[in-house]
């Protein structure tokens, strides 16, 4: 049994000084401590690339916003970053393995396997990574896993 919101603070912690250098406004709704089974370290992990993800894609002088909220029986941590726009028709390709977008440019030098291994984390422990894009939201990443609850 884990405390997702501890992982999250200590995953998170340990971004904060690369968005500072971006000057990315890197900041997070206050939360709770939230229950969940799982493997520390691969959690630990899926939060961390998921942070990191949005600190590379958002622009200097961006924005890096997470909150973690309980939905009935799920838990969610959802990352919202300013960057590029991620095209519909993109949002289930960017989860497989070594995946580019075209707008990745020729410096980009991260292998695309990052999101399919969180893909593959989430659903390891029984919950969903997805994304949403648009003009307005920018990018958010939702992973929901299942709350510990009693019955559990």
């Amino acid at each position: 049994l884990q405390d997702f919101g501890r992982i999250a603070d200590n995953a998170i912690a340990k971004w904060q000084t690369q968005a500072a250098v971006k000057k990315i406004t890197f900041s997070r709704h206050p939360w709770e401590s939230l229950k969940v089974h799982g493997e520390e370290r691969l959690l630990s992990r899926i939060v961390a690339n998921l942070v990191e993800n949005a600190i590379r894609r958002s622009p200097e002088g961006g924005r890096v916003q997470m909150s973690l909220v309980s939905k009935g029986e799920k838990i969610c941590f959802l990352v919202q970053d300013s960057g590029e726009v991620i095209p519909a028709e993109a949002h289930q390709r960017i989860f497989d393995r070594y995946f580019r977008s075209a707008n990745a440019g020729a410096l980009d030098v991260y292998s695309g396997m990052g999101l399919g291994v969180c893909r593959w984390i989430a659903e390891a422990h029984h919950g969903s990574l997805d994304v949403s894009s648009s003009e307005t939201e920018g990018t958010v990443f939702s992973l929901c896993l299942p709350a510990h609850t009693s019955r559990s």
